[in-house]
């Protein structure tokens, strides 16, 4: 009795075995292919910023890189999913770098928005800047909206304060042509918690601003943030 009670166990502990070599050897596979897709996709991400930036309308206010999804990927489902940031063009911010005009609203700061503080003998408040799913309450323009992430950007990185949200409500297109540069970008360091602030976005500095009055609306100009600031045609050339 004994040998075929050994013969049975041993029969038993072969067939446990293979049941987990085999998935191990799944798991190995589908690591693979997640490795796989990720690459495909980031490579078609890749090409698809090289394309030069199409006229601004507001169906390509969203970048058509595939970055929420990369994101998903990456911190995954968990007890910290990815957050759904739109990412936004340097035209497109500079559109709204101005008055209200008809029946928009200003930003929600008001008296002590941003924009008053460029030029204080042409003082004046921005138009808000409203994104796809912001609720129905008055919002940040695009300045203030970069300096409260940048002051919460700040305190996580010198004070050691993390916040228990996302700081930023949109992320910037920056390296290419007719986008921002790089040089000028606030991008989250690999040793601070990433999910807070996982895309760069444009930083935040008075002096990169002028007011001027274009159809009796007065506008900001941006200088020495674009693209072109920082790379000479044949510095794209060498690359």
């Amino acid at each position: 009795m004994f040998p075929d009670k050994w013969g049975e166990k041993v029969e038993h502990v072969k067939k446990k075995q293979k049941s987990f070599m085999d998935k191990i050897q799944t798991a190995d596979l589908q690591h693979v292919d997640f490795i796989s897709d990720l690459r495909e996709k980031i490579e078609r991400s890749v090409n698809q910023t090289q394309r030069p930036a199409p006229e601004i309308h507001v169906d390509h206010i969203l970048s058509r890189v595939p970055y929420r999804e990369m994101l998903e990927n990456i911190f995954g489902n968990d007890q910290k999913p990815a957050p759904k940031i739109p990412i936004l063009s340097k035209v497109y911010e500079e559109s709204l770098m101005r008055q209200p005009v008809s029946q928009e609203q200003p930003c929600a700061m008001g008296e002590m928005c941003e924009a008053r503080m460029i030029d204080k003998s042409a003082a004046f408040t921005c138009v808000e800047l409203r994104l796809h799913d912001d609720p129905p309450t008055p919002q940040l323009c695009v300045l203030c909206s970069r300096c409260a992430t940048q002051k919460m950007f700040y305190d996580m990185c010198y004070a050691n304060k993390e916040p228990s949200c996302v700081i930023q409500r949109y992320g910037n297109i920056f390296g290419q042509p007719g986008e921002y540069s790089a040089e000028c970008m606030l991008s989250c360091p690999p040793s601070i918690a990433q999910h807070v602030m996982p895309l760069p976005v444009m930083s935040y500095q008075r002096n990169f601003f002028s007011v001027y009055t274009q159809g009796g609306v007065k506008h900001l100009r941006q200088e020495r943030v674009g693209y072109e600031h920082f790379h000479r045609p044949s510095d794209s050339a060498q690359h």
